[in-house]
């Protein structure tokens, strides 16, 4: 009796098998007595002769895995082969950035921030704050400066007062 792919062989000797099983998730078997496991970003469920890649850039898996996860918003894929399909690991996107749960992380533009595992850049929200591009936090612009450049809740940079003028950390000069 042959034993099919995606079952193993096992009991006695190489040439008296005595048992033909199917073969156990997060491997594949082609009939002999071995069981290959799945590497990282690759999966199988049980009874399968090949290993399927997770087959896209928000998926991971690690090493001998029944099924691939999805990465989250906040967090970004990364590892396996250049095309995506194979990410092996998912990780909290980094301070500065935003991430949509695949292998991309998204500077924060100047006058917003994230802090780490974040999905979106908010604004700095107020006239007085201020960041540059990749920020973590916004900074707040002391009295004596004035904030300057994009929006009232963009702002980028926070610069000394010009002399003969009042400045109380928002955009005004008086």
């Amino acid at each position: 009796k042959t034993c099919e792919t995606g079952s193993f062989t096992a009991g006695q000797t190489k040439m008296t098998r005595t048992t033909c099983s199917s073969c156990s998730t997060g491997h594949s078997c082609d009939g002999t007595s071995v069981e290959t496991a799945c590497l990282a970003g690759t999966y199988a469920a049980g009874g399968k002769s090949a290993c399927s890649n997770c087959g896209a850039d928000n998926k991971y898996s690690e090493d001998k895995a029944a099924k691939c996860e999805a990465c989250d918003a906040g967090d970004f894929t990364s590892g396996g082969d250049d095309d995506g399909n194979t990410r092996t690991a998912c990780s909290p996107c980094s301070l500065g950035h935003k991430c949509d749960g695949n292998s991309v992380q998204t500077a924060c533009l100047a006058g917003t921030f994230a802090a780490g595992g974040a999905d979106v850049c908010s604004e700095c929200g107020a006239d007085n704050k201020y960041s540059q591009a990749q920020a973590a936090a916004c900074k707040t612009c002391e009295a004596g400066s004035f904030t300057a450049e994009q929006t009232k809740m963009t702002r980028t940079t926070c610069s000394s007062c010009s002399a003969g003028y009042s400045c109380d950390g928002n955009s005004v000069q008086t």
